[in-house]
């Protein structure tokens, strides 16, 4: 995000009926000015410049999306989505994590799908993606996840790296997390 100087809108409206969203989940820019927004009920929408409404479209039921998506060089918008399942006939409960990562076309239509790598109990993404581009290449979509780790405790944090074609070219632990409490009297 950066914050841009721009003249008032001359005739400003409000756009309603778009949902809910995550926290730090804003909306990202085409070079066109077309912008898309996704939100937590699992909906990715495109709107003009002028803020017109484009396409929405759904993904899969129950996922939710919390982080911006981003948009590779040829256009298309990635975009993680992520859900939450909780098993309460246990005792304690198990939780279990879901993510994917999905590829839309600058017209709205779903190019592909491809879930996160799974843990135990698979992976949680909360950040948004990003674009590495590399010379003579295509693009690189990488997603920083966190993956809980039931030997320590904690959780490790992976960065997970997508072909453009939705390969998964790695999944890389770069941090281990164990929570610790100590204390004194």
């Amino acid at each position: 995000f950066v914050d841009v100087a721009t003249l008032p809108a001359e005739r400003p409206s409000n756009v309603t009926g778009i949902g809910s969203f995550a926290p730090g989940a804003g909306p990202v820019v085409a070079a066109n000015g077309t912008f898309y927004l996704g939100n937590k009920e699992g909906q990715l929408m495109s709107f003009q410049a002028d803020g017109t409404r484009g396409w929405t479209q759904s993904i899969t039921p129950g996922f939710s999306i919390v982080a911006s998506p981003v948009i590779g060089s040829d256009g298309a918008i990635y975009v993680v989505g992520t859900r939450t399942v909780k098993n309460s006939q246990v005792s304690p409960p198990l939780i279990r994590y879901d993510s994917s990562l999905y590829k839309f076309t600058a017209a709205g239509q779903l190019a592909w799908q491809t879930r996160f790598p799974n843990g135990f109990d698979g992976p949680s993404v909360s950040a948004p993606p990003n674009i590495w581009k590399l010379p003579g290449d295509s693009d690189v979509v990488m997603v920083p996840a966190e993956f809980p780790n039931r030997l320590t405790g904690g959780y490790d944090i992976n960065l997970v790296a997508f072909s453009s074609t939705g390969e998964v070219l790695d999944n890389i632990t770069v941090k281990t997390m164990v929570q610790q409490v100590t204390g004194s009297s």
